[in-house]
């Protein structure tokens, strides 16, 4: 969740007033590729609520809400759970004729810097099909820890709603449908400016410029995995590590006043990450979350994204005078979630594989990150 707000940040820069909007163009929810879902959840039942409840199609910053998960069915029992996650941002670096765009993927998490990645205190990295993640070996430990960071800290992201979900248990999940919600306190524009200068080190001067832009998409890739047995604590594994020992102890018997200068403190936590598992582990759900947002700090433009969406007002408050209403209709019926994603996949792969071999840049770039815009030009007769 913490993470889900600052990519939102990211893309802020200098505006005239402390108001800022998200308008929220598309929320897709994809299951990944050879994985059998052992907890489901339907897209329509991934929402952002406001506090009255309703749903929201934008942010207004500062404003409370929540992030709202319905009817999340646990098909079998779970003993322990880990977690993996990465985010890639979606960066226009250039636009040509007829609205195609070339996007540069940049791996947000991990922390990517010119020479190495890295994650939080919480988690080490770790590569899976090209793709990297940052794992947390004990999820539910990860998450109180998050939590209380967050509502004690002076931002006080996390607020306290009578409608959360309380965190009654981290292991042993029964089999059964769940709901899920946590209250999110977005502060104000100039806030969430400071965090983006203290957060954000990672990116160049130059990506920073392409996201001052306002409008973009990240991708947010999560693996659950589920264990009979408790993973090794970060200082266990530490403590028994003789490359790594050091970092935990310094005062340790073998360790001099240079062994914790030079120990590597990431390098430790990766391969933590790597063997923190009990051999019973395994992947019980993957998904990608794909968000598609722009920004702005006009309320016009408000208006307008939502008359273009046939979208009700949510915050209706907050109406200017003399501003028209917003149109209640109801937006066209839409083939089902598993419909779309199955025209999509089939689209996908048979655009790809048509594609001449000497496009192998273009082939992966839309097997990974599909722009129809640009990958449909190459394949005109599938799409």
């Amino acid at each position: 969740m913490k993470t889900i707000w600052l990519l939102l940040a990211t893309c802020i820069h200098v505006f005239a007033h402390d108001e800022l909007y998200i308008l929220i163009d598309e929320v897709s929810l994809y299951n990944c590729r050879g994985v059998k879902n052992e907890i489901t959840v339907k897209e329509e039942d991934v929402q952002i609520v406001n506090e009255r409840g309703n749903r929201v199609y934008y942010i207004r910053a500062p404003g409370n809400y929540s992030l709202d998960f319905k009817k999340i069915k646990v098909k079998q029992n779970f003993g322990f759970l880990a977690g993996e996650i990465g985010v890639t941002l979606q960066v226009p670096v250039l636009e040509g004729p007829a609205g195609i765009r070339f996007d540069l993927p940049y791996t947000m998490v991990p922390e990517t810097t010119l020479l190495s990645q890295k994650c939080d205190d919480f988690s080490g990295v770790i590569e899976r099909n090209g793709r990297t993640y940052c794992r947390y070996c004990d999820l539910c430990h990860v998450s109180q820890a998050v939590e209380n960071e967050l509502a004690s800290g002076r931002h006080q992201f996390l607020s306290q709603s009578e409608n959360d979900t309380p965190i009654s248990k981290c292991y042993n999940i029964e089999s059964n449908e769940y709901d899920f919600r946590r209250t999110i306190q977005l502060p104000s524009r100039s806030q969430l400016e400071g965090l983006i200068r203290s957060k954000a080190q990672g990116i160049d001067d130059e990506i920073k410029k392409r996201l001052n832009k306002g409008r973009g998409r990240f991708q947010v890739f999560l693996n659950l995995i589920t264990s009979d047995k408790p993973a090794i604590s970060l200082n266990r594994w530490m403590a028994g590590s003789k490359d790594c020992e050091c970092c935990f102890n310094r005062n340790a018997p073998h360790c001099d006043s240079l062994s914790y200068l030079y120990c590597n403190m990431e390098d430790c936590k990766t391969g933590w990450a790597l063997q923190c598992l009990h051999k019973s582990a395994k992947v019980a759900a993957c998904y990608t979350v794909e968000f598609n947002y722009r920004m702005t700090t006009s309320y016009s433009d408000v208006l307008e994204f939502l008359r273009e969406n046939n979208y009700p007002n949510q915050d209706s408050q907050y109406t200017q005078p003399n501003q028209p209403l917003v149109p209640t209709t109801r937006r066209p019926v839409t083939p089902s979630f598993e419909a779309r994603q199955a025209n999509q996949l089939q689209m996908t792969q048979a655009c790809v594989e048509s594609m001449p071999s000497r496009m192998t840049h273009l082939k992966r770039y839309c097997t990974i990150f599909w722009n129809e815009k640009l990958c449909c030009e190459h394949c005109p007769d599938i799409c």
